[in-house]
């Protein structure tokens, strides 16, 4: 029953956050008000009830939006933290854009892969080790984000993988860092799913031996 209605509710609020974002970052303004708060608390209890795949699907996904989005979320401080899980879930949709990303012009001058690919890629590690939604969020970005051909063509898929490896290594044995260690291993889940055989088949080693082939003798874990 609610199907038949998502989209009379979620396009309008969308297509008032495209207005929204796009003006307050042109004026640096990344404080969200409270009335606008609520509008990003609806579209998360949606996706809790219908589950973020369904709900993104009415999501826009124009590429004028991944540099705002992208601003926003990396200057979010509000506790709310469906602001950012929001943000994130847009994000990975409007990242799977059907050309390369380094041919989007940025206004912060030079290259756009490097303000765009690296900057979402460390949004995304801060939110690893999150205990909620906004880690599950991430994985899903993460997935859709480094199996791009583009992306992994430009070496930051790799960089990545020896990254998630290397913060393993350090996190699985410990009993309070359990949340890192899922976040490394749902965003290698995403990856995985996510990308061709033949792209990920020849990085294999980089992951097998450091986290998929290694015991966790933590009792906590």
């Amino acid at each position: 029953m609610l199907d038949t209605v998502l989209d009379q509710f979620i396009t309008p609020i969308m297509r008032y956050f495209q207005h929204y974002i796009r003006k307050t970052t042109k004026s640096n303004t990344y404080a969200v008000p409270k009335d606008v708060s609520y509008l990003f608390e609806i579209i998360n209890w949606l996706s809790k009830v219908r589950g973020q795949k369904t709900v993104v699907k009415f999501f826009p996904h124009e590429v004028a939006d991944l540099e705002p989005v992208v601003e926003l979320l990396h200057f979010q401080t509000s506790e709310e933290w469906w602001i950012s899980y929001v943000l994130i879930l847009w994000l990975s949709i409007i990242v799977l854009v059907p050309f390369d990303i380094d041919t989007i012009d940025s206004s912060k001058g030079g290259s756009s892969q490097e303000v765009l690919v690296k900057r979402i890629i460390n949004i995304c590690k801060t939110f690893l080790s999150n205990s909620g939604k906004i880690r599950e969020g991430t994985a899903i970005l993460m997935g859709k984000l480094l199996t791009r051909p583009d992306v992994i063509k430009g070496g930051e898929t790799d960089s990545i993988l020896h990254y998630l490896a290397s913060e393993y290594a350090v996190v699985k044995e410990d009993g309070s860092s359990m949340f890192a260690v899922s976040g490394i291993l749902s965003t290698l889940t995403e990856i995985l799913k996510a990308g061709h055989r033949e792209d990920l088949l020849p990085r294999v080693d980089i992951i097998f031996d450091p986290i998929l082939k290694t015991e966790i003798k933590n009792k906590f874990m």
